[in-house]
């Protein structure tokens, strides 16, 4: 049997747990918190655009709200900020370039244009 993401849990207890103490850990560590924001914020949008431009990204990025705010608890000017997002996203596999266009990794249906 499926849930909406995924198979029911063995465990559920043991889910719950670990919820809980990822849930903490965004707590005593607001800086991450942020920036784990920032990564699923990205990969939405990626999600939902079906990629963005490699050359447009950071550009992109720049001028959004959320990034110039998610720069702020380290206290980090957003371009840099906006660099590390897309850096560190395409190291850990989350994005990926292909075909010059930034594209989440993460499996998704494409949303259709217009909508």
């Amino acid at each position: 049997m499926r849930g909406s993401h995924g198979p029911i849990p063995a465990d559920p207890g043991g889910r719950v747990r670990r919820l809980l103490r990822r849930a903490q850990q965004l707590v005593d560590a607001p800086g991450a918190a942020v920036w784990y924001g920032a990564r699923r914020v990205l990969a939405f949008t990626l999600m939902i655009r079906d990629g963005i431009p490699a050359d447009g990204i950071e550009p992109y990025l720049h001028s959004r709200a959320w990034l110039t705010e998610a720069a702020r608890l380290p206290d980090v000017a957003p371009e840099p900020r906006a660099t590390d997002l897309v850096t560190t996203t395409l190291t850990s596999g989350a994005i990926v370039l292909r075909d010059g266009r930034i594209h989440a990794t993460a499996n998704h249906a494409p949303v259709a244009a217009g909508r």
